[in-house]
């Protein structure tokens, strides 16, 4: 079922605007991982920040998908061609690094 930027709440916060939306998409995926927004958006490279940042970049890929990889970099802090590599990445190891885990 689609969802309504509008209609949607999270951690009963409204969320209202599509930079709330985003930014609730990676707290989701922030939580299921066990890891803080601010691990996701940071340079660190353990394998577990880097299986739930590339998750967090698909899920805002897919849920905004009008938005290029430049603005999705600015988002994460990352250059275009690194948001390239993870939506392609974690698409095929995904399932890999939570078996691994």
């Amino acid at each position: 079922a689609a969802m309504s930027v509008m209609s949607v709440i999270f951690d009963q916060t409204p969320i209202t605007t599509p930079r709330d939306f985003t930014r609730a998409i990676i707290a989701d995926v922030a939580r299921k991982h066990g890891v803080t927004v601010a691990e996701i958006l940071s340079t660190n490279r353990a394998r577990r920040i880097i299986a739930a940042r590339f998750e967090a970049i698909r899920a805002v890929s897919e849920a905004r998908p009008h938005l290029s990889t430049p603005v999705i970099g600015r988002m994460f802090r990352k250059d275009h061609s690194s948001i390239l590599f993870a939506r392609g990445t974690t698409k095929k190891t995904v399932g890999k690094w939570r078996t691994a885990l």
